[in-house]
């Protein structure tokens, strides 16, 4: 099962030129934008906009969040979002009662954890955003080795 929740995520990936190719990564791209908008709420990085629907421009953006401030100690994280959405798509996976894979319901599971997976990638926008804020990344890795140094390895194991 996880095998085809894997290759269907890369399968999405590969045809991001399709017009369409936002109708298969929607349930994805929620939880893409969702993650920018609560990590952006809970750092006070002040969300303005939400939105899940492709630009009408032609343009390869099918989501997105608008923030009022964005700043050194917020910035990273609020773009880095988005990655949160691969350890939880896993941590649902493991409560979904069992299914018939090519029932309904069945098909309705892959497709949303597929795309839950393909969306748990920063955007080339959401790398270009944070890249602007050395201070940040300095913060945020040396908090991460400190916890990682200190107590992380008990808090793991």
């Amino acid at each position: 099962m996880l095998v085809l929740i894997l290759g269907l995520s890369a399968l999405f990936l590969y045809n991001r030129d399709s017009p369409k190719f936002w109708l298969l990564v929607w349930p994805g791209t929620v939880l893409h934008e969702g993650l920018h908008w609560t990590v952006g709420k809970v750092l006070y990085a002040k969300p303005m906009s939400f939105s899940v629907l492709p630009k009408e421009d032609d343009s390869d953006i099918i989501g997105s969040v608008s923030f009022s401030n964005l700043n050194w100690f917020n910035r990273v994280p609020v773009c880095m979002a988005p990655i949160l959405g691969l350890p939880l798509a896993f941590i649902l996976f493991h409560y979904v009662p069992a299914f018939e894979l090519w029932s309904i319901q069945g098909i309705l599971i892959v497709w949303i954890f597929s795309a839950m997976i393909a969306s748990s990638w920063p955007s080339y926008v959401d790398f270009e955003v944070a890249s602007k804020n050395t201070i940040g990344w300095v913060f945020w890795i040396g908090l991460l080795v400190l916890f990682l140094y200190n107590k992380g390895w008990q808090f793991f194991g």
